[in-house]
């Protein structure tokens, strides 16, 4: 039995807010997810999943939450860390899923949302702007990236990431201000707000 599927389109209050601003921002919210979600499938070379499959995955469950009303929306501006945390979830769930069991994806919308997903998320693996991000992470060092993708992406603070790297709190809070530097430089704070 198919599941009736509530009209994304006609929600009121903070839902529909959240919705204007994903289908604004959804060209680089997506390419910033897809980013994140390689850089961090990376650190889980066992996760049986695909940055593509994290997008999909993301945005499947951000409609949803808009469509339900969940209380959890985030405010108008701070899509980008509630995006990210949803992919992080999606990530974990992957990675804590026992062996043998099957992934659950979310089917609570219509196939038609699913085959625009997946569209977007085919058009992303080709995206230019994703492959210079990439290979600008690829020429960081190990710490450096780690940093990007905790600092950067996810909102942690260095001091805090810190512990996770092995490092000294003020030693990464200095990495983090010169890889700041660099990714102004290169303009990935403009075109990314990182």
């Amino acid at each position: 039995m198919r599941e009736e599927h509530p009209d994304v389109t006609a929600q009121d209050g903070a839902g529909s807010a959240v919705l204007r601003e994903m289908r604004e921002q959804a060209p680089v919210l997506s390419t910033l997810i897809f980013a994140w979600a390689h850089l961090r499938l990376r650190g889980f070379p066992a996760a049986r999943l695909t940055a593509e499959d994290v997008v999909q995955e993301t945005w499947m469950r951000a409609f949803t939450a808009c469509a339900r009303r969940a209380e959890a929306l985030p405010d108008a501006g701070a899509l980008r860390p509630w995006l990210i945390g949803i992919a992080r979830n999606v990530v974990l769930e992957e990675v804590r899923r026992p062996e043998g069991q099957s992934r659950s994806v979310s089917t609570t919308l219509a196939s038609e949302l699913h085959d625009t997903v997946t569209s977007l998320c085919t058009h992303l693996a080709r995206n230019e702007l994703v492959q210079q991000f990439l290979a600008f992470a690829a020429g960081l060092e190990e710490v450096d990236r780690q940093l990007l993708v905790r600092c950067g992406l996810e909102d942690e603070r260095p001091g805090d990431v810190a512990l996770r790297l092995d490092m000294e709190p003020p030693s990464a809070v200095r990495r983090w201000h010169r890889l700041r530097e660099r990714l102004r430089e290169a303009r990935w704070d403009e075109r990314w707000g990182l």
